[in-house]
C-alpha cells in the first residue's frame, strides 16, 4: 500500500475517532515550609452556574445531622474559598 494513502487514512482514523474528555486537574502545591495548597481546576465545556464562596477565619460552622438536627460546631483558624 502507497505510504501516502496509509498516512492518510491513518489521520483521518485520528480525527474521526477523537473525542472529549472533561479536562479538570488537581494540583497539590508544597512551599519549602512544609505548607501545601491543593487545588482543583474546572474546564467544563458548558456553564455550571458555580459561586466563589469566601469563609473568613474564625466563622463559625454549624453542619446538620439527621432529622435537621444541628450537627457539629467549629471555628476553623484559617479563612478559605470555596466554590
Amino acid at each position: 500500500m502507497n505510504k501516502r494513502i496509509l498516512f492518510c487514512i491513518t489521520l483521518l482514523s485520528c480525527i474521526l475517532l477523537a473525542g472529549t474528555s472533561p479536562a479538570c486537574t488537581d494540583f497539590l502545591v508544597k512551599a519549602t515550609d512544609g505548607t501545601v495548597v491543593v487545588g482543583r481546576s474546572m474546564e467544563f465545556a458548558l456553564g455550571i452556574d458555580s459561586n466563589i464562596v469566601v469563609y473568613p477565619r474564625v466563622t463559625k460552622m454549624v453542619s446538620q445531622g439527621p432529622d435537621n438536627a444541628t450537627g457539629i460546631s467549629w471555628q476553623p483558624k484559617y479563612g478559605y474559598l470555596g466554590v
